[in-house]
């Protein structure tokens, strides 16, 4: 439906019988614009929505849907190959952003009729200075780390490493800055002004309180923060408590790290394990509307509508 038809219509129901009154001009003018309005936001919202459609179902493509699109055999088959070798040695955001970054390259090579598998130096120019002039700079580092893995892995010369492309990309970082942006953390009187709000006395404020002592003290990412586990917390000597972190972004093999707390948080932790009346298993877990906890942990997801909520 175009846009100007669109403009006299709410709900599927024209202006005219939602507000059969005409008597007014002023009334009638003020219903006009307040429903232009209304309208158009809604106009606004439906592109919003399947432009991000559209992001996700791209992102989330499967390997068939993913060759389908690109539309050359050989790259088809040595792409799926490639793709399914990743599994289990990169996490799956990894893989999906390996596969997205080839399936953006591969369009872009068949717009200008170029071939992927042996681009020259100066075709991958272009594509850095056309295709990327938009992204940040961690955005491009990403694509190229993409591009320069499938190259490793079918044995093709390794065109990121050309000196024209080194100064290719010196010269889009001086432009753009290599500043990344990052969280702001929490600041010790913010973090007392939540705990404030938490009732130690409900299920839900008790686990909110260790899930902010956590976080504060340890500065860790949301996930890692929801890995941590009641087995794996010690006492030391000098009266400190620590907690093995198994896992984590940086610790992709899982060599662990230990992570010193104040003894402090102890009691409040050890009351919430009462609570749980457990032994071992995620400290941070989800609840059900009636108080009784989750078996697994609380997912990143999950923490940040409960920071918000706070």
């Amino acid at each position: 439906m175009a846009v100007s038809s669109l403009l006299y219509m709410y709900d599927n129901q024209p202006f005219d019988q939602l507000h059969p009154t005409n008597k007014s001009p002023k009334l009638c003018t003020s219903l006009n614009l307040l429903f232009i309005t209304m309208t158009m936001k809604k106009i606004s919202t439906l592109k919003k929505d399947t432009i991000n459609t559209q992001n996700e179902q791209a992102s989330s493509l499967s390997a068939s849907a993913f060759l389908t699109q690109t539309g050359h055999s050989e790259f088809e088959s040595r792409t799926l190959d490639f793709i399914a070798r990743l599994d289990g040695a990169y996490s799956d955001h990894t893989i999906r952003a390996y596969r997205y970054n080839l399936w953006q390259i591969s369009l872009f090579c068949q717009k200008h009729a170029y071939l992927i598998d042996a681009l020259m130096p100066e075709q991958f120019n272009h594509y850095l200075f056309e295709d990327c002039k938009n992204d940040k700079a961690s955005t491009i580092d990403r694509r190229i780390s993409s591009y320069r893995e499938y190259l490793h892995f079918i044995q093709a010369p390794n065109v990121t490493k050309h000196p024209d492309v080194k100064f290719c990309l010196r010269k889009i970082y001086r432009r753009i800055g290599c500043l990344r942006k990052q969280a702001r953390p929490l600041q010790r009187h913010e973090v007392d002004l939540m705990l404030v709000t938490c009732d130690l006395n409900i299920p839900y404020g008790l686990r909110n309180a260790v899930m902010l002592e956590l976080g504060y003290h340890s500065m860790r990412r949301g996930e890692e923060i929801c890995s941590l586990r009641f087995e794996d917390i010690q006492m030391r000597p000098n009266g400190k408590m620590a907690i093995l972190l198994r896992r984590s972004k940086t610790d992709q093999y899982g060599h662990g790290k230990w992570i010193g707390f104040p003894s402090s948080i102890a009691p409040l932790i050890e009351r919430w394990k009462t609570y749980l009346n457990v032994t071992k298993g995620p400290i941070l877990r989800g609840l059900y509307k009636d108080g009784s906890a989750r078996t697994n942990p609380l997912k990143r997801a999950s923490m940040r509508q409960i920071l918000y909520g706070l």
